[in-house]
């Protein structure tokens, strides 16, 4: 899946009244990725999650793998299998799969 690359961060801006987020490459570069409106709590949470999604994409990726491979060991556990469930459901929505 592509997505735009480097860490990203959250800026308020007075100006705007709102938050940016942005990425930052190693070269300490970057680009504005989006914009939300109206500055409150929520916004400013909901920029803070958008922000973190593309890491949080990048553990459930790796990891998964890990944990389809302790089928063997946890296939009768009903918490093994929601969770493996949880995490595929989680990653087919980031990668925009079974979408109408």
């Amino acid at each position: 899946m592509k997505y735009t690359k480097g860490e990203w961060v959250t800026e308020f801006d007075r100006r705007e009244k709102g938050y940016f987020i942005r990425n930052i490459l190693e070269d300490g570069s970057g680009e504005s990725i989006a914009f939300v409106y109206q500055a409150n709590e929520c916004t400013r949470g909901n920029t803070h999650l958008i922000a973190a999604a593309p890491a949080m994409y990048e553990v459930l990726k790796g990891i998964l793998p890990d944990i389809i491979g302790m089928h063997s060991q946890l296939k009768n556990d009903p918490l093994w299998a929601s969770s493996t469930r949880l995490i595929k459901e989680a990653l087919a929505k980031a990668e925009a799969k079974n979408r109408k």
